[in-house]
């Protein structure tokens, strides 16, 4: 999973307690944390 941009502290402390949760894949993870894949990892479609 890729973070987005950790603007604030409180940003900061957030994922610091994903990290040490186990960086689990339930929603933890705020939604504005996360980056979009890189164009590389998504499907192309015809």
């Amino acid at each position: 999973m890729r973070i987005g941009p950790v603007v604030t502290v409180a940003d900061a402390e957030t994922v610091g307690v994903w990290l040490r949760g186990g960086m689990p894949d339930d929603g933890t993870l705020p939604e504005r944390l996360r980056a979009a894949p890189a164009p590389w990892q998504v499907a192309r479609l015809n």
